[in-house]
């Protein structure tokens, strides 16, 4: 039966199946490898603490520098963009390892 404006309603073809599916994505590219300069093992970890119930880490670091240490503080929650960090520069410290623990001196 003819369409109201007049015109005759095309059908696809026999055997012709509509596209049900979305066309496959392509995978990401490959990215460059991440490019280290200077000591990678200057900050030594003093204190990693983990919430996995709330998701909460806190993490305590320090480096050596000239006439001191600078320690570095940050917590962050785990599925947020949310980063709360500290520098600080202590001067006339230093970083004491005894066995596997480090601390500051």
């Amino acid at each position: 039966m003819p369409a109201s404006n007049g015109f005759k309603r095309s059908y696809p073809p026999r055997g012709f199946a509509a596209r049900t599916s979305t066309p496959p994505i392509e995978p990401p590219k490959a990215r460059e490898p991440v490019k280290i300069k200077g000591d990678p093992n200057a900050w030594v970890t003093i204190q990693y603490v983990e919430d996995p119930e709330s998701g909460w880490t806190k993490t305590t670091r320090a480096m050596r520098a000239a006439g001191g240490l600078v320690i570095n503080t940050c917590s962050r929650k785990k599925g947020m963009a949310v980063c709360t960090e500290a520098l600080v520069f202590v001067p006339s410290a230093d970083l004491v390892t005894i066995g596997n623990v480090t601390s500051v001196k």
